[in-house]
């Protein structure tokens, strides 16, 4: 989950006398989040007097030695609820409760009347947990010279989807793209892919994934993939306009076109009323494989017809492909 790690409890203070014990459940809490907490540890301690010693106050140490992913523990609070059906309350020094104390980086405290359930979370939504444990990311060269991308979720929590990035850039969301909306909150596995088109032999790329939960919070997983393309050692035999991809897509697809020989390229997008609306090529080109971007940005949904024309030293050839942009 991102935030992730063993928390450890003493009993510091207090009152108290006697044994008391903790039982740490490594799930994520149950129950409705607090109002102003953007994330918590999936842990819950219950901590419970075992002799049955009478106290008045118990003070509680957290240790957060065993947890990475904080960036600014002096916002991050204790919650305690008196049952597991009760709702969760911050312990901020408000409205009657005890205060959460940062003793220092590696330790929270707070006294308290009674022992019941605790969690630790978090004000700062870069603190949020991430929301998915990713369980494998790898890629391969397709047939047609496309780089294929898998991966695959055990678990995800509150995810809205995910953002392919190329070298750092992104190059595909979830807003664009069906395939990359995540699943929500859900513990059963699941697997994405996504094809990238805009490539060109020669080079290598690296690929990187994001993801988005519900409270906008945005996170770089730390996995990657690297791809080598070959070199094109040959020009094509012939010329061809290949399917776009993607197909629907909003708002760019990758027009990829081959040619056989030197020709004068003419690439050009009607609607369905038969209008041109964008001018993807019109240049001389060598013999090779080529790709153009169709950015649909300010046009609205619908079919749209890619038209291309290539005039060869010994030949014309005339080819389309439809796009469905789906906004």
């Amino acid at each position: 989950f991102g935030l992730t790690g063993i928390v450890a409890v003493t009993i510091a203070g207090g009152d108290g006398v006697g044994q008391f014990a903790y039982r740490l459940m490594t799930d994520e809490p149950t129950g409705v989040r607090p109002a102003g907490i953007l994330g918590w540890w999936p842990q819950t301690v219950t901590v419970s007097g075992l002799d049955g010693a009478g106290y008045t106050t118990v003070t509680l140490r957290f240790s957060l030695s065993g947890i990475g992913g904080i960036t600014d523990p002096s916002v991050l609070r204790i919650l305690k609820r008196s049952t597991a059906t009760d709702p969760w309350t911050i312990m901020d020094g408000q409205n009657g409760h005890p205060a959460t104390v940062l003793i220092d980086a590696q330790t929270l405290e707070v006294t308290v009347t009674s022992l019941s359930d605790f969690a630790i979370g978090t004000t700062n939504l870069g603190d949020a947990p991430l929301a998915v444990n990713l369980n494998g990311f790898s890629g391969s060269v397709t047939a047609q010279n496309t780089i294929r991308l898998n991966w695959a979720t055990s678990t995800e929590r509150d995810n809205v989807g995910f953002i392919v990035l190329r070298d750092g850039a992104a190059i595909a969301d979830y807003t664009g793209v069906a395939a990359l909306r995540g699943a929500g909150t859900s513990t059963t596995a699941r697997t994405y892919a996504y094809t990238d088109a805009r490539v060109e032999p020669g080079r290598r790329y690296v690929y990187t994934l994001r993801t988005v939960n519900q409270l906008g919070a945005v996170h770089d997983l730390p996995e990657s993939v690297t791809i080598d393309l070959a070199p094109t050692t040959a020009p094509p035999t012939a010329f061809r306009l290949l399917p776009a991809s993607p197909n629907p897509f909003n708002p760019t697809t990758a027009i990829r076109y081959q040619l056989s020989a030197v020709s004068q390229v003419q690439l050009d997008v009607f609607d369905a009323l038969g209008r041109k609306v964008r001018v993807l090529v019109d240049e001389t080109k060598p013999a090779g494989s080529y790709t153009a971007t169709f950015d649909a940005a300010g046009l609205p949904s619908g079919v749209y017809v890619i038209r291309m024309t290539a005039t060869g030293p010994s030949e014309r050839f005339n080819a389309t492909e439809r796009v469905l942009l789906a906004k």
